[in-house]
């Protein structure tokens, strides 16, 4: 690989640009090479390389984003900018782009031809192929497309006009191809090794065949993960299988199929491991604790959550919800109440700080099953008089505040009173962040609460928009109603519902930051960042949204 990035810094013009006979050629090569060096992190001189390409693809636009007359010319760009720096191709940019490819359509949904003029009537399969790339990036899929690579693949046929060889074709193929057909592309990628005859082709070729193999091997191995990890998941499980030993028939299948789900569900673990990353946090004074307890604690916690997942369905009288493991999510309860009951002395208190906070837990969901929902008749929804207010959102920590016993419990054992500073920051750092989830899962979920009448934290606040435009609104046609609840949330509910949840990442951090018994906050701090993550994407995905449609529909 070394010759070839050798080859390149040598290629490479003062302008940033690389060898073509014509400046529309110097276009194309350039966007070819930056998207080969967009899948490497590379070196200074890598680096280089990239930013002057990129820097002469972006001098050679017109204010309209096209770069040439030809339509895979331009989509090659297109993805090799967007992959090297999503920021450059905004909200603006992203409608002339569609503008550029609706103009280009042989029918609706592809294929696409040659010219962005039409002059040239041709669907060229490299052409298409640059178009499916740069759709892929944006999370599109099309039909015709998928069917346009598929026959070349099964043909073993990749010629096309836009590019001089089937190399660089196979290569953009294998940067996004997910069908059936993987294997046979291999095949024809080893066979186009054998015929490369310049060191772009085997550039090309080279990263086809990585890319390719690095996905075939990804399905058979998944992704390393912390071994201590996997050792304490271990010990979780084996704890919940010795507590369903004595079970006999289908309460036992049910009981350990329960929480295998949850935990499956759980990708970022802090359902099973919270206690052990807390253990993790604390550093030295960690050590005392054995994994012993940690992995009963994980089995409590996670026996807490699945009886919460299986109760909340029926709260919310979802059709999934399924009576025949109702026992089982009371076995969860008996066991962790039992559990948290009876885990230190009684003179510490404990044992009544968990029976308060169980006793906040229910009085959460009865306000919320009385006060958070409307009448539904069909699509109809028929709008409150008065609608919730959630205020400082304590009852969306309440029903989740069970998560907080494990961690909350090890500090006391290590000497900290449950009214001490560093208990409640740790109580602060959970109520703030885990507030922060539940508004972003909320306007993930806006559009199914609003047609269950759920009145969310974020239905609501759409609700209060949309009473701002239409004050003496009594009942909505949904479906009606649909697009321009959408175009409603987008513009201005979800940048409401995100800065709400950042203001509680905030929170969360502060007081993370604010306890001295901790060595190492990262293990903590991930959840926090996961959590503002979701927020922060929500409002780039606004912004970018309100962007697009300024100028598509302007």
């Amino acid at each position: 690989m070394k010759d070839q990035i050798d080859y390149l810094i040598r290629g490479q013009q003062d302008n940033g640009s690389f060898p073509g006979e014509k400046e529309t050629e110097a276009v194309f090569s350039t966007a070819l090479v930056l998207s080969c060096l967009n899948g490497l992190v590379g070196n200074a001189e890598v680096k280089g390389i990239k930013k002057r390409a990129a820097d002469f693809l972006l001098s050679q636009k017109d204010n309209q984003w096209l770069f040439s007359d030809n339509v895979g010319v331009n989509f090659l760009v297109f993805s090799a900018l967007l992959e090297y720096n999503p920021e450059i191709i905004d909200g603006s940019a992203l409608a002339k782009i569609l503008m550029i490819l609706t103009s280009a359509e042989a029918k609706e949904g592809g294929p696409y031809y040659s010219s962005v003029q039409k002059q040239d009537a041709e669907v060229d399969l490299g052409v298409n192929i640059a178009v499916a790339y740069f759709l892929s990036l944006q999370s599109v899929d099309l039909l015709e497309l998928d069917r346009l690579i598929e026959t070349a693949i099964e043909s073993n046929n990749f010629e096309s006009r836009l590019f001089a060889s089937c190399q660089p074709v196979i290569y953009f193929i294998s940067k996004f191809y997910k069908g059936d057909k993987k294997g046979e592309l291999i095949v024809s990628a080893l066979e186009e090794k054998e015929k490369a005859k310049n060191n772009f082709d085997i550039l090309f070729i080279n990263f086809a065949l990585d890319n390719l193999c690095r996905e075939e091997s990804a399905v058979v191995q998944a992704a390393p993960e912390d071994p201590e990890e996997i050792r304490m998941m271990r010990m979780v499980l084996e704890t919940a299988e010795k507590r369903f030993f004595s079970l006999t028939g289908e309460l036992k299948n049910f009981a350990m199929r329960e929480i295998q789900r949850t935990i499956s569900g759980n990708g970022n673990k802090q359902m099973p491991l919270m206690a052990y990353f807390f253990k993790k946090a604390l550093g030295k004074r960690g050590m005392r604790i054995s994994d012993g307890t940690i992995a009963r604690m994980g089995l409590a916690n996670i026996f807490f959550w699945t009886a919460f997942i299986i109760y909340d369905d029926f709260w919310d009288e979802d059709e999934a919800a399924d009576p025949k493991i109702l026992p089982a999510a009371n076995l969860y309860a008996r066991h962790y109440a039992d559990f948290f009951s009876s885990l230190l002395p009684e003179k510490i208190g404990f044992r009544a700080f968990f029976h308060k906070l169980m006793d906040g837990l229910d009085e959460a969901n009865t306000w919320e099953t009385t006060h958070c929902r409307a009448k539904i008749e069909g699509s109809m929804f028929f709008v409150p008089g008065k609608l919730p207010c959630y205020g400082d959102y304590e009852f969306k920590f309440r029903p989740a505040s069970g998560h907080i016993l494990g961690p909350v419990a090890l500090l006391v054992s290590l000497g900290y009173g449950l009214d001490s500073a560093e208990t409640r920051n740790l109580i602060s750092y959970f109520r703030n962040y885990l507030i922060a989830m539940q508004i972003n899962d909320d306007a993930h979920d806006w559009e199914e609460d609003l047609r269950r009448g759920h009145l969310s934290t974020v239905v609501v606040m759409l609700l209060e928009d949309y009473l701002e435009k239409y004050p003496a609104a009594e009942e909505m046609n949904i479906d009606e109603k649909l697009q321009e609840l959408k175009e409603l949330f987008w513009f201005k509910t979800v940048a409401r519902a995100a800065e709400t949840a950042i203001r509680h990442a905030d929170k969360s951090r502060l007081a993370l930051k604010s306890m001295t018994v901790l060595e190492d906050i990262r293990p903590l701090d991930k959840f926090i960042i996961i959590t503002e993550n979701v927020a922060k994407k929500a409002l780039a995905e606004q912004k970018k949204t309100k962007d697009f449609l300024a100028v598509y529909a302007g």
